[in-house]
């Protein structure tokens, strides 16, 4: 949101340059498209430690086992 808002910044600016509001817009991008990246990678390891998990009534639980050794690395 506050992307947005300083985009909207430029708006009320008649002096501003285009070429600014374009370099302000990328670099929002890149921000989005690193946190979509961030959120896939971390998607994909939750699915592996899922599929590892029986979900039944034992309380040995591969995702928590998974969670733990990750973050000791």
């Amino acid at each position: 949101m506050i992307e947005i808002q300083s985009l909207l910044k430029f708006w009320l600016d008649t002096d501003r340059e285009s070429r600014h509001v374009k370099q302000l817009a990328l670099s929002h991008l890149q921000e989005i498209n690193e946190k979509i990246l961030e959120l896939e990678q971390m998607s994909a390891i939750l699915q592996k430690l899922a599929d590892k998990c029986h979900g039944d009534d034992n309380p040995d639980c591969a995702i928590l086992e998974g969670l733990a050794q990750l973050s000791s690395e």
